[in-house]
């Protein structure tokens, strides 16, 4: 008995039954005629160390075909402001509250990133929260991203560390509702290291973009007693003295 036609019956039976895949949402224009925006500034080749991660949430909500960024971490906390506070209330929380964060129990949150079009230098940023909970994703002014980059081992390594020394006194919690989006921008790298770069979410990745480094960025300005390094502390000499010498 010839199987073969059968056999394709039941082939076409099943892609009829499979549904078609859904194309990835475009990603949204981003509208700044009605904010300023941090300007990042550009990272010169003989200034470049591994630096603070500045993620600041400039827009938390729904999933929209245009995003007009504004400043919310700003306007929540700043109590002159009363009518921006409101905006944002559904979206902060206090610590004792023990926010849900991503991780194995909850859905993940996708990551990505603009890169065809930077913006004050640089690139518009999406985090999605893809799940059914909601979750934590950030805390008083900044979202916890880092930007990393493949050495010359073809090794991730971060280029930019977490801000240290806050008081969790006080300290408020940026949450994300199912579905819904939140909006910061990363810095737009420049060197003469041409590598893939990704930004990191806890244990979420966005996809890998390509870019350029200064090597440098891959180390610290303090040595592991702590102290600044001797090459650091030279080239911060000698910028004091050209910006004294413009003047």
């Amino acid at each position: 008995m010839n199987l073969l036609p059968l056999m394709f019956a039941v082939l076409l039976i099943l892609s009829a039954c499979t549904p078609p895949a859904v194309p990835p949402r475009p990603f949204p224009a981003i509208d700044t005629s009605l904010v300023e925006l941090h300007n990042f500034a550009k990272l010169r080749e003989d200034s470049c160390w591994l630096s603070n991660a500045d993620y600041y949430p400039y827009y938390i909500g729904p999933e929209n075909d245009t995003v007009v960024p504004d400043r919310c971490w700003a306007h929540y906390f700043d109590s002159t402001k009363r009518g921006m506070n409101k905006r944002y209330e559904k979206y902060v929380i206090k610590r004792e509250q023990k926010p849900l964060r991503p991780g194995q129990e909850t859905p993940p949150v996708s990551i990505r990133i603009g890169t065809t079009k930077s913006i004050h230098n640089g690139y518009p940023v999406i985090l999605k929260n893809e799940g059914k909970d909601t979750i934590q994703i950030g805390y008083d002014e900044y979202i916890p991203l880092l930007l990393e980059a493949k050495d010359s081992a073809g090794a991730w390594r971060p280029i930019e560390k977490h801000i240290s020394g806050f008081c969790g006194l006080g300290m408020r919690f940026w949450i994300l509702p199912p579905g819904e989006i939140a909006l910061t921008f990363a810095p737009v790298t420049r060197g003469s290291f041409k590598t893939e770069l990704r930004l990191r979410f806890e244990d979420h990745y966005s996809e890998p973009f390509r870019g350029s480094i200064n090597y440098r960025q891959f180390e610290s300005i303090f040595t592991e007693k702590g102290e600044f390094k001797p090459e650091y502390l030279r080239e911060r000499k000698a910028a004091k003295a050209n910006k004294k010498t413009e003047k």
